[in-house]
């Protein structure tokens, strides 16, 4: 079933770590892991829920000066860059393939500050205050990815409208994220257990491309999957189309698959409410 110009949505029997919705309930078994919630036999294909992908990029880009990273994503950004975005070297970022200026990300010789290698340092990443995670070492979704959206970015009273163009596969995931008007903002990539990014002139200064694949993952990965990656302290629980991410009785993240926008267009409608931004996720 083809919907347009919202949400696409098609229905199969699931599979864990393919990208589908996760199950009713706080955990699922092996085999039903992706039903979709009021309707048991049915299951939303990989390429539906990836629309609400790329949300904490979204978000930066309005609020960047609102919601710094958190002083470990401060001091060692993947690529040696600090937490304003600039090269170590200080030097002027060069032009990039499509004559855009971008700055390419390097891997990072030794070890992040925490003992963690510069693989697993690129995977590391901040959910909420007081709530670090890590990104697994590679996606493991079993359907490909090829997919573009128009994302409504909210913070406050001040709106963006922005593009994310997708390409994935089980090993690998490659973001691009462009304003409205065509021009790049960031290009980020997940293959062999690293996330490497390469920013464009819009690119907001305190945009980390973790923080994209990061919003990738609460979408697409599976319960169990993302039940391992979750810290301590934090509960996964989902019911009635929603998933929500909680500290104890508190939401931080709520994502409805189901929703739909003011024109009555289907939408996956993303929240951080501890960052305060919303972001509505259209499938082109």
């Amino acid at each position: 079933m083809r919907t347009s110009p919202g949400i696409s949505f098609r229905y199969s029997r699931a599979t864990p770590g393919t990208g589908r919705i996760p199950s009713s309930g706080t955990r699922s078994d092996s085999s039903t892991s992706w039903t979709l919630w009021p309707l048991p036999e049915r299951r939303i294909a990989a390429a539906s829920v990836l629309a609400a992908a790329p949300v904490l990029v979204a978000a930066l880009y309005l609020a960047a000066c609102q919601n710094p990273a958190p002083k470990a994503d401060r001091d060692v950004l993947p690529g040696g860059n600090t937490a304003a975005g600039s090269p170590a070297t200080g030097k002027a970022p060069p032009v990039s393939a499509d004559g855009s200026a971008g700055q390419p990300s390097a891997d990072r010789a030794g070890t992040a500050p925490d003992g963690l290698d510069a693989q697993a340092a690129s995977r590391r990443l901040s959910l909420a205050r007081g709530h670090d995670w890590q990104l697994p070492v590679e996606p493991g979704f079993t359907d490909p990815i090829d997919e573009t959206q128009t994302i409504v970015a909210q913070f406050g009273e001040r709106s963006a409208v922005l593009v994310a163009k997708l390409r994935g596969s089980a090993r690998e995931l490659a973001v691009t994220l462009l304003s409205s008007s065509g021009p790049r903002i960031i290009d980020v990539t997940w293959h062999d257990g690293k996330v490497s990014e390469t920013r464009h002139a819009l690119a907001p200064d305190a945009v980390s491309g973790r923080a994209v694949l990061g919003d990738i993952y609460l979408v697409m990965a599976s319960t169990e999957a993302l039940e391992r990656a979750l810290p301590e302290g934090l509960e996964l629980r989902e019911r009635d189309g929603l998933r929500e991410i909680l500290a104890g009785t508190e939401p931080l993240v709520v994502i409805n698959y189901r929703d739909r926008d003011d024109r009555n267009r289907e939408r996956v409608r993303f929240r951080h409410l501890e960052r305060s931004y919303e972001l509505s996720i259209h499938r082109r």
